[in-house]
């Protein structure tokens, strides 16, 4: 059996366009890649979390087909209503996450005979609530569809270690960027995220004014956060700012495109963040691409990326004096070189690398599968 011609490629993943994030991005950039010479389709839930409207069962979003799951429950545990004869047209099942469209889409993999690969994309430890539940679920539910898998690819070092804790070999695959342009850098800084509880963007507003109180010269400075709220969090940020007297400075936009955000990019030059968990981090190093240098809450995923590239600085954002006392400490010695290294790091995450790492591994398990039927037969 040769590999097929055309490559049929299924990615699961439970939330998609129209939702916004990083896992979002990831998928659309890498189907939008293998369509070029592959067939791509993507399975998904056919519900914004946090969302009552329904979405269309199937559709055709750039060029990718995208097929949509009734499923039970809720963003922290839901059941998918799929069937295994779905799955049954791949050539390749590609699982983005760790969640129960893995465990259910990986029993059905098995079942078929069809190769899998997942991206472990923070797994599931995004929040330190029910940790001991979530660690035993991933010892004894996931880990099955992750040993059984053609191949695990973790998008950081601490992704590696928690899977290998558990007896689960991983590739190291760190998330890749479409990078920004350069930019000449203002004074202002940028948060870009999705609105969650596990964000704390309360606590960068919280900073913000503490900075302001400390640092009279920062009374020009705003604090702009970008990204979609499907939790409604956006109207008590507004208050929390309004109370500690920065409303003017604090800039909530929202969701917005790429091009907005490459409109406002040239106002700021720090990235930050006071999320207690991050997977990776991909928005910290698409803002490095654009030259901005990063402030961020001390988390394993910033702390990897703060040793990888020596730039910036981390700090704890429960203790505001200390923070503050920490960025004002970085401002005052950045360079412009220390910006164009932050653009080295940032346009290091290539694509191209990833894209040719996954495509390799797909490779190699075809093969396999083509040996392994000759031989039966």
């Amino acid at each position: 059996m040769g590999l097929p011609t055309k490559l049929k490629i299924l990615h699961v993943v439970r939330q998609y366009t129209p939702s916004v994030g990083g896992l979002e991005a990831y998928v659309a950039q890498l189907a939008d890649r293998q369509k070029r010479h592959s067939y791509v389709e993507i399975l998904t839930l056919n519900r914004v979390f946090d969302v009552d409207e329904r979405l269309r069962g199937v559709e055709v979003i750039d060029g990718v087909m995208v097929t949509r799951a009734p499923f039970v429950g809720h963003r922290k545990m839901f059941f998918p209503m799929v069937e295994i004869d779905f799955f049954k047209q791949f050539d390749i099942i590609h699982f983005h996450a760790t969640d129960l469209l893995l465990d259910v889409g990986a029993f059905f993999a098995r079942r078929l005979g069809i190769p899998y690969f997942v991206v472990s994309h923070g797994l599931f430890f995004h929040t330190t609530n029910y940790m001991q539940a979530k660690q035993f679920y991933l010892k004894n539910v996931t880990r099955r569809a992750l040993v059984n898998a053609d191949a695990v690819f973790a998008v950081s070092g601490n992704d590696q270690r928690v899977m290998g804790e558990v007896g689960v070999d991983s590739v190291l695959l760190r998330n890749p960027i479409e990078p920004l342009p350069e930019v000449e850098c203002g004074s202002d800084l940028i948060y870009i995220g999705r609105l969650s509880p596990n964000k704390r963007v309360d606590r960068l507003i919280a900073f913000f004014a503490r900075l302001r109180e400390k640092f009279p010269a920062a009374e020009s400075v705003k604090l702009h956060i970008v990204g979609s709220d499907t939790e409604g969090l956006g109207d008590k940020l507004i208050a929390q700012a309004q109370e500690l007297g920065v409303a003017d400075n604090v800039r909530l936009h929202g969701y917005i495109s790429r091009d907005s955000l490459i409109e406002l990019l040239p106002q700021c030059g720090f990235k930050v963040s006071s999320s207690e968990y991050e997977g990776f981090g991909l928005s910290v190093v698409e803002a490095m691409s654009a030259g901005m240098i990063p402030f961020l809450q001390r988390n394993a995923a910033f702390e990897e990326t703060h040793e990888r590239s020596g730039l910036g600085a981390l700090a704890s954002f429960e203790d505001l004096d200390g923070a503050v006392d920490a960025f004002l400490s970085m401002a005052a010695e950045v360079t412009p070189e220390d910006r164009r290294k932050a653009r080295e790091f940032g346009l290091s995450h290539s694509w191209e690398n990833v894209e040719r790492t996954i495509q390799g591994h797909y490779e190699i398990a075809l093969a396999s599968k083509g040996a392994a039927m000759k031989v039966e037969g």
